[in-house]
């Protein structure tokens, strides 16, 4: 198997586990947003949030660059496996205490008590981020996406079976929030277990080995801390600056669309360690890169007509009528996303090749502007205007990735701009006209997203091809799959 049909098929695979989590959240989506009410389901969001953003310090970059090392020294795997074991086990410890505190000092009122409960029944998901975190590093590294994607799957099955106990038995609130933590803990269960079978994961302290991952580990660390605040203080922002009725509007567009922010993040890690090994400046890197932007453009386009064209039928698909102002949400939001992707590519090509000093200097920049473009636009537009804060926060990000690695290599380029926009104005002229057909004379959601999503998504694909629209890198990976 070569590398194109190695990342296509990682890529599917991991999509598709995914896929199984997305579905069943998008079901609990539904049975939670009804069964909470906005007001609770806005709760639970700012409890999911919190505990995410405090999440990425059970890895501060250590899975990233333990991968990166074992791609580059095979013979030092078991050692390096046994020591971000130990940092691991570390670092959940110490997050755990730093997220009841922070609960306490944010969200210590008396009317928080649902909040902090959450807070408390999800955190504790944070104590297997350590061996997730070591099997994913193992798995990246030897480029493995089945039992990742198999992890998935047994998650989705798991959250719908808890959710359905929770509704059935009336377990309110907390009921809920365990069924998210109960899917966390499933997810882990098959990449460990696949881990362990051959090869030691058992704690062991390695003094240098130890400060030389955590030496490389601490700017990679940095970037991700940035990252993840970047992404989740909207939340956080709202429930201080709005109501807890703006985070269940923002939350619901949030979860509808959370899965597409990892279509680039899969296929950069499967692409990681060879974009290690390629090295700065080198026409590998070029290609390899140039091949991954242009795959991750061609997917958004349709994915932002239709998740923006039928932003009233989804939300209210996934809410129910009181959550019909969230239209506007999902559609800033989709547009965000869609703008990450090309960024999210450049970013992982900035890691591996050592850039994270850089990476992380620059998303300082955007984390600064995010928060700043948040505070200025949630007290008018409420949680509409913390979607523009994201928007206009994509766009600076993108741009400095794309600058930041014309210092490691030739920047990406957008190819065959006029046909993708010939291409691009099939799929929204096929929403609009579905949605004059349809959307209107049939007055259900289910059917118009379903089949306008369907005839839009062909109507792009068969017009890219026609005009020739789809970049060559793009072309023979899918046909070296056909073969296949």
């Amino acid at each position: 198997m070569n590398l194109s049909q190695k990342v296509a098929r990682n890529t599917a695979l991991l999509v598709g586990g995914r896929l199984a989590v997305a579905g069943s959240g998008l079901v609990g989506t539904i049975v939670a947003t009804r069964y909470l009410g906005v007001d609770g389901f806005g709760q639970l969001m700012i409890a999911v949030t919190f505990v995410a953003l405090f999440g990425v310090l059970t890895d501060a970059g250590v899975w990233t660059i333990a991968a990166r090392e074992i791609a580059r020294r095979p013979e030092d795997e078991q050692s390096i496996l046994a020591t971000v074991s130990l940092i691991g086990l570390a670092l959940s410890a110490a997050t755990l205490l730093l997220l009841l505190g922070a609960m306490l000092a944010v969200y210590g009122g008396a009317d928080r008590d649902a909040v902090r409960l959450g807070i408390v029944i999800v955190g504790a998901q944070l104590v297997i981020s350590g061996p997730l975190g070591v099997s994913s590093a193992f798995m990246t590294a030897h480029q493995s996406a089945v039992p990742p994607a198999l992890g998935g799957l047994l998650a989705g099955a798991g959250f719908l079976v808890a959710l359905a106990v929770v509704v059935l038995a009336d377990l309110g609130f907390a009921g809920v929030a365990a069924a998210y933590t109960v899917s966390a803990v499933l997810n882990a269960v098959v990449p460990v277990v696949a881990v362990m079978r051959i090869r030691s994961l058992r704690p062991r302290w390695e003094s240098l080995l130890a400060r030389e991952l955590l030496r490389a580990a601490l700017p990679q660390g940095f970037v991700l801390a940035i990252t993840t605040i970047y992404i989740r203080v909207d939340t956080i922002l709202l429930s201080v600056l709005a109501t807890d009725r703006d985070v269940g509007f923002y939350g619901v567009s949030y979860r509808v669309l959370e899965f597409l922010l990892l279509v680039p993040i899969f296929a950069s890690t499967t692409l990681f360690p060879e974009l290690a090994r390629a090295g700065a400046h080198s026409e590998r890197l070029r290609m390899l890169v140039q091949g991954l932007f242009s795959a991750v453009v061609i997917a958004a386009i349709p994915m932002v007509c239709v998740f923006a064209g039928f932003a009233p039928e989804i939300v209210r698909i996934a809410g129910g009528a009181e959550y019909d102002p969230a239209a506007d949400v999902l559609r800033l939001l989709v547009l965000a996303i869609a703008f990450s992707f090309p960024a999210t590519v450049l970013f992982s090509a900035l890691v591996a090749t050592d850039q994270q000093l850089l990476l992380a200097r620059a998303m300082l920049i955007v984390l600064a502007g995010n928060v700043a473009l948040n505070v200025v636009l949630i007290g008018p537009l409420d949680a509409e205007g913390a979607a523009l804060a994201l928007v206009l926060s994509e766009v600076v990000s993108v741009t400095l990735a794309w600058r930041l690695f014309a210092r490691v290599g030739r920047p990406p380029r957008l190819q065959s701009p006029a046909r993708l926009a010939v291409a691009t104005a099939a799929c929204a002229a096929t929403v609009v006209g579905v949605r004059l057909v349809v959307a209107e004379p049939a007055n259900q959601p289910a059917v118009v997203v379903l089949l306008g999503s369907t005839m839009a998504a062909a109507v792009f694909c068969v017009a890219a091809v026609a005009v020739r629209a789809v970049p060559v890198e793009v072309t023979s990976a899918v046909a070296q799959l056909r073969r296949r």
